[in-house]
């Protein structure tokens, strides 16, 4: 926990704020989907897709994906995923190797929900390379302790 404090020390108050905030704002919004989805649709027009439940249906997100994206616009706003998953867990790694393993934990057990042996597989082995190219890019750029 110490380094945890002292890596957030180090990086600029403003940073750290609008980190902890965005980490508040996102667990409120996961939390309200939940309780209040009918409420949330002025936020968000599908909050559904953000239940577990719902997040694991294949056919449910498969539907949706293509229903909410048939615009140009709508896929190029997906593309830059990859890139934001990486530094997420960059960004974790070098705040504490701890939430990097809390994240890959939640991850796995969210791939294992999708009951899907070889998807299930396949999101596993790609979440720890993500996670290891994450630890990487740690290392190349130093911590920010």
């Amino acid at each position: 926990m110490d380094s945890a404090v002292a890596a957030l020390e180090s990086v600029s108050l403003p940073i750290a704020w609008s980190f902890g905030l965005s980490l508040t704002l996102a667990a409120a919004l996961y939390l309200l989907v939940h309780i209040t989805p009918s409420r949330m649709v002025r936020f968000n027009s599908v909050p559904w897709a953000f239940q577990l439940r719902k997040s694991t249906d294949l056919r449910y997100q498969a539907v949706l994906y293509k229903a909410l994206h048939t615009h140009r616009w709508a896929r190029v706003s997906h593309y830059s995923l990859a890139w934001d998953q990486l530094f997420w867990f960059a960004l974790l790694g070098a705040l504490h190797p701890a939430a990097v393993l809390v994240m890959l934990s939640l991850l796995l057990i969210q791939a294992t929900l999708l009951r899907t042996t070889g998807l299930t597989a396949a999101l596993a082995m790609a979440w720890l390379a993500v996670a290891a190219l994450g630890w990487v890019l740690v290392e190349l750029l130093g911590t920010v302790t």
